[in-house]
């Protein structure tokens, strides 16, 4: 008989034992229906998210539209709110979206953080991994593979039948590539239905149709990573079958590693991180911005006076430039120059306080990769929540490009009083903080809305691969684990 027909005879014996066990089948309808019914509360979840932003938007357009007359900065300190736009893969997982908050307060002389965090109002228990199909298949199909193998040779090895196929004259690498072929087989029935669910679910939230390539990309990188993390643990699972005496000592050992790869070290890792860059206190933390601010001559309650010395400042050198005597023969309005002077100055600290807080969170993460191929499940997450766009990185994008909007509509609010405030102005008011220059609708609609920026797919690409990476070295671990015990358990 020839080798490829003794593998496909090994490969169909093995995959017919695999599936005569109640095991398999119970866990990997468990998977399917969990996949299936966390796929549909995350499609609910993100028709929900979209019909809020969508309402939150409209709601906020009309108020700034309604400003009806006003001075433009008592309208910057109206202000108006960013809001972040769900992805259709969101409901692959939540990552860190229940943390972070999906909306920002613009005003002017203020970087604010992003409140309304959902975590805020759930309960304790309520507040762990969550049920969504990226959490179900990065802890189940581990567990899945781990049953499904942990049989091979364990079990032939207990009940004697692997002398006999020794003494058929069966080679130990024949023996060896049929079973991984058979389990790899059967694990991969699981991994490929579940796929096949999540992207119908994705499909049903509507995927706009000049998005749908970007997606599909996306997607093709992450089914390619979730098809290694299950190649990875199939063969861990062979590795261990193989040095394992007993089929019941072969599971035992696949629960302490499943427990150990899936549970504990994830978070020994994330510790670590924490442990080498704490981020600073929310206290620490706003304490530098305003130290940071009062240096840079910020305005607010505490920095009026410097502010009143900036447009003195300011105001001396427009009578200097302008070549007039008066005040009130400038052409440029000083109060809305020295906003923006300050506006600018003020920035500077956020930038500042905030890239430091940024640095921190940068150093966690490098921790965190370099310590993923410790363990597949860290790699697996990273990619999951890059792909679905609820990672800190992907929310840091939406606060930097909130910011650079509230900058841009801050200075023309500033900028229109400089070179307009003084129409129409009399008396002896020199000052636009007086408030009597106003605008009205049609300079409020001549305002952009805020348009969320769109996704950063060779960001997102660059993460997956990397994610990748991490668990290919990790699968080939598993892989020369399973070739060494296999010859080992063929000779006993």
């Amino acid at each position: 008989m020839s080798g490829i027909r003794l593998l496909g005879v090994v490969a169909r014996r093995e995959w017919i034992e695999i599936w005569r066990g109640q095991g398999p089948r119970l866990l990997l309808g468990l998977m399917l229906g969990a996949v299936a019914l966390s796929s549909a509360e995350g499609v609910a979840r993100y028709h929900n998210s979209v019909a809020q932003y969508e309402a939150a938007t409209e709601r906020a357009r009309e108020e700034w539209l309604g400003l009806g007359w006003l001075n433009p900065h008592d309208a910057g300190h109206r202000g108006t709110f960013a809001f972040k736009k769900p992805s259709p893969l969101s409901i692959i997982e939540r990552g860190d979206l229940d943390y972070q908050g999906s909306s920002v307060r613009l005003e002017t002389h203020t970087r604010n953080d992003s409140p309304g965090r959902a975590a805020a109002a759930r309960s304790i228990l309520a507040r762990s991994d969550g049920a969504h199909p990226g959490s179900v298949m990065r802890l189940l199909i581990p567990l899945l593979a781990l049953i499904i193998t942990y049989r091979a040779f364990a079990s032939e090895r207990q009940s004697g039948t692997m002398r006999l196929t020794r003494a058929s004259g069966v080679g130990w690498r024949t023996v060896w590539a049929g079973k991984a072929l058979a389990s790899l087989g059967a694990v991969g029935v699981g991994v490929g239905v579940a796929v096949a669910t999540v992207a119908v679910a994705v499909l049903t939230t509507g995927v706009p149709e000049g998005a749908r390539g970007s997606l599909r990309g996306v997607y093709a990188l992450l089914v390619a990573v979730l098809a290694m993390y299950a190649i990875g643990w199939t063969l861990m699972g062979l590795a261990v079958s193989g040095f394992a005496r007993t089929a019941k000592q072969a599971m035992g050992l696949g629960l302490v590693c499943w427990i150990g790869w899936a549970v504990a070290v994830p978070r020994i890792v994330h510790s670590a991180a924490y442990t080498l860059h704490p981020p600073p206190t929310a206290w620490e933390f706003w304490r530098a911005v305003e130290t940071g601010r009062g240096d840079k001559w910020s305005i607010g309650y505490k920095g009026r006076s410097n502010f009143l010395a900036i447009y003195d400042s300011v105001q001396g050198g427009l009578l200097e430039s302008e070549g007039v005597g008066s005040t009130d023969d400038l052409v440029v309005d000083a109060f809305g120059l020295a906003i923006e002077v300050t506006e600018e100055e003020g920035q500077q600290a956020y930038d500042q306080s905030y890239g430091a807080v940024e640095d921190v969170f940068d150093a966690q993460e490098r921790v965190v990769r370099r310590l993923a191929p410790l363990s597949p499940v860290t790699a697996v997450r990273t990619a999951l929540a890059a792909a679905a766009e609820t990672d800190r990185t992907s929310h840091d994008r939406f606060l930097d490009h909130a910011e650079q909007y509230r900058r841009a509509v801050m200075s023309t609010l500033n900028l229109d009083i400089a070179y307009r405030g003084r129409e129409g102005r009399t008396g002896e008011s020199t000052r636009g903080m007086d408030g009597a220059y106003e605008r009205g609708p049609d300079f409020w609609a001549s305002v952009p809305s805020y348009e969320p920026p769109t996704p950063a797919v060779r960001d997102i690409s660059k993460t997956l691969l990397g994610s990748l990476l991490s668990i290919s070295m990790w699968a080939l671990l598993g892989l020369i684990g399973s070739v060494v015990s296999a010859r080992p358990s063929w000779d006993r």
